[in-house]
Parts: structure tokens; C-alpha cells; sequence
């Protein structure tokens, strides 16, 4: 009887199981996701797209960049031309050209192509030329590798700096004063003496002059962000060796080191030369007042040696 009651239990438990409603077995129920679960894409991306968005948030992120980069070559004239050329090809524009000691007048982006530097310099005009070349951002990495390409590279300094904060910045610090300056302009409108009007149109004169200000930083940051900078100088053989720093020889190091400590010491003596002085001061009068007590006791000692030998009577 007992066996009976357990196995009729069992068949009970099982029915419920089946019937419970919100579970759906089979291949159908697989597709199907409780409500409020978030749906997981390949390769553990969610459905909402976080990684979309953090990738266009770095897509528009806003960096300075600039080059500086030493080349040798047998005519600087010549290779100074080619990354005019370069800048010119890659839709900017020169921005300044010195030749040896003197220079020459920029270029423009009407007028990318400056006069050439090869007159009128120092007479190390034709050993060495320093070109700065402005470039779109999108050319910047294509437009270095093809000036390291002219000549034999003695030094690259590449430099991105991201100014995404200052921008951001800027941008709001912006609509601020540009609202402030629209709320100084609707209460001029209602304005009604003389005084309001004058004390109103001198600060709205003032929040003015600032929006200006801003707004010529922003595009000045937008202008270093979308034209890259790179300058190049460029030098012959011979002018590179002569500008080129000594080679270190074994004797520099102990020399500099001998001389260091000898400047040392000498930061040191005229530290303490004011407390030797006054050292020695003090000493010279101790000394002095010791030697006159000394001339004083013997002279005071003479009379009385010489009482006695007055007071013998005569013979």
C-alpha cells in the first residue's frame, strides 16, 4: 500500500511539471528569453551597443599633431622644394621658410608656394634650409614618410597631443557666455531710463568681447587639430658635421668633474668668508688686548724694585 502512494505522488509531481506554465521545452523554447534580459551578441557584445558607441567617441577625439625632423642631403634648395611640393600635393600650404642664418616671406593657402630662399640669405644659404609645412591630419603620417624619404634622417620628433578636454571645454564655456550675452540683450530691449540702457550696453560690450575671445581659441584649436605641423631642416654633409656635437673622449668626464668640484668649493669659501672675517676680527683684538696687559705689569713692577735702594743713608 505505501509503495502505491509514493508512486502515485511521483506521477503527480511529474504532470505538474510538464503543465507549469512560462516554461516551453523543445527547440522553442530555446528562442525564446524571459522578459527584461538583455540579449548577448557574439563575442560578448551586448545588443545596446556600448562598444559602437566608446568607438565613436574615440573617432572623435581631437589631436594636435606636429613633426620635427633633421634630414642630410647634397642640395638643401632642392630638397626644400620637394617638401614644398609634398605640401602642396597633400592640399596645405607652407607655412615659413628660413634658408642658412636669414629667412624669407611664408607662404599662404592662396599662395602655398613660397619665393625661394636661395638669395639674398647668409652665406650658409645653400648649406642649410628649415621648412614648416602645414598638411591635413589624414595626410600627416603619409606626408613624414615621404620627407624622410629625401634624405638621410639624423633626427624624427613626433608629438600627438590631445586637446579633446580643451575642445569640450571651450565649447561649453561658449554656449555659457553666448547665452549670457542673449539674456543681456532681451533685458536691454526692456530697458526704459537712460542709465539702464548705458549700464546694460557696457556689460553686454564686456561678455561680448569675451564670446570673441573663446570663439577665436576654438578656432585656432580646430586649425592646429585639422592641419597637421611639421618642419624640417635640412643640411648638407659638411654643415651637419659642423653643427654635429663633439664626440665625448675619457678625459671629459673627470675634467668636468674636477672643475664642478672646485666650483663647489668656492660657493662654499664665500659662504663662510663673512664668519672667517669677523673670526678673525675678534682673534686680532683678543690678541692685541693680551700683549697691552703684558706691557702694562712690568712697567708698573720698575718703582717698586727701585724704593728700597733709595732709602740707604749716605756714607
Amino acid at each position: 500500500m505505501y509503495r502505491r502512494v509514493v508512486a502515485a505522488a511521483a506521477v503527480l509531481l511529474l504532470v505538474a511539471g510538464c503543465a507549469a506554465p512560462g516554461t516551453v521545452s523543445g527547440p522553442a523554447g530555446d528562442a525564446e528569453a524571459p522578459a527584461g534580459s538583455t540579449e548577448v551578441a557574439p563575442e560578448g557584445r551586448t545588443a545596446s551597443g556600448s562598444d559602437g558607441a566608446a568607438d565613436a567617441v574615440a573617432a572623435q577625439r581631437e589631436v594636435v599633431r606636429t613633426a620635427a625632423v633633421s634630414l642630410v642631403a647634397d642640395d638643401p634648395v632642392t630638397t626644400g622644394d620637394d617638401i614644398a611640393a609634398i605640401a602642396v600635393a597633400a592640399e596645405g600650404y607652407v607655412a615659413a621658410v628660413g634658408s642658412g642664418d636669414g629667412g624669407c616671406t611664408a607662404g599662404s593657402a592662396d599662395d602655398p608656394t613660397p619665393p625661394s630662399c636661395s638669395s639674398g640669405g647668409s652665406p650658409a644659404s645653400d648649406q642649410q634650409v628649415t621648412i614648416t609645412i602645414r598638411v591635413p591630419a589624414a595626410a600627416y603620417d603619409d606626408a613624414v614618410a615621404q620627407i624622410r624619404a629625401l634624405g638621410d634622417v639624423r633626427s624624427v620628433s613626433v608629438n600627438a597631443d590631445d586637446v579633446t578636454g580643451a575642445a569640450v571645454d571651450l565649447k561649453a564655456r561658449i554656449k555659457a557666455q553666448q547665452a549670457s550675452v542673449d539674456r543681456l540683450a532681451t533685458l536691454m530691449k526692456r530697458a526704459e531710463t537712460v542709465a539702464d540702457v548705458v549700464a546694460i550696453e557696457k556689460e553686454l560690450a564686456r561678455r561680448q568681447e569675451t564670446l570673441e575671445s573663446l570663439q577665436a581659441q576654438q578656432r585656432r584649436l580646430a586649425d592646429a587639430v585639422a592641419l597637421a605641423t611639421i618642419t624640417t631642416t635640412v643640411l648638407t654633409p659638411a654643415r651637419a658635421d659642423s653643427v654635429a656635437p663633439p664626440e665625448p673622449q675619457w678625459w671629459n668626464e673627470p675634467w668636468e668633474t674636477f672643475w664642478r668640484t672646485w666650483g663647489q668649493l668656492l660657493v662654499i669659501a664665500a659662504a663662510v668668508s663673512p664668519l672667517v672675517i669677523i673670526g678673525g676680527a675678534i682673534a686680532w683684538l683678543v690678541l692685541w688686548l693680551r700683549r697691552r696687559s703684558r706691557r702694562r705689569r712690568p712697567a708698573a713692577a720698575e718703582p717698586t724694585a727701585a724704593a728700597p735702594a733709595a732709602a740707604e743713608p749716605e756714607a
